[in-house]
């Protein structure tokens, strides 16, 4: 039982080692509703439906391959994209995406993050 007990233990960390937790946190500053929001960041892909106006949505994820992110959301009937930041497992990364009325992407890297 403890050998398999050991083997359970070495299996768990070796599979943590060098993965860093990433964040993406989208805000919706504007006074317009935002939807079909689509993220690929990490070899992650995230859909949230609907954002309202004010609203935030934080995603926590871990990078399962190296590459950059996207994000796709729909906004008065046109989509809107803006590709961001590079994902790799070996570094946690953290961004922020305001999403405003006027249709711009704004994206901002979180400095000093503990990930």
């Amino acid at each position: 039982m403890n050998i398999l007990k050991s083997f359970v233990i070495s299996i768990f960390i070796l599979s943590t080692v060098g993965c860093k937790k990433n964040d993406i946190t989208i805000y919706n500053l504007g006074f317009k509703e935002w939807s079909d929001i689509n993220i690929t960041a990490g070899g992650n892909t995230f859909e949230i439906k609907k954002l309202k106006p004010g609203a935030t949505h934080s995603i926590p994820f871990r990078s399962m391959e190296e590459g950059g992110g996207t994000i796709s959301a729909t906004l008065d009937g046109a989509i809107h994209s803006q590709n961001f930041g590079y994902f790799t497992p070996n570094l946690g990364e953290s961004y922020e995406i305001m999403l405003k009325d006027d249709s711009s992407i704004w994206i901002n890297v979180v400095e000093n993050a503990d990930n």
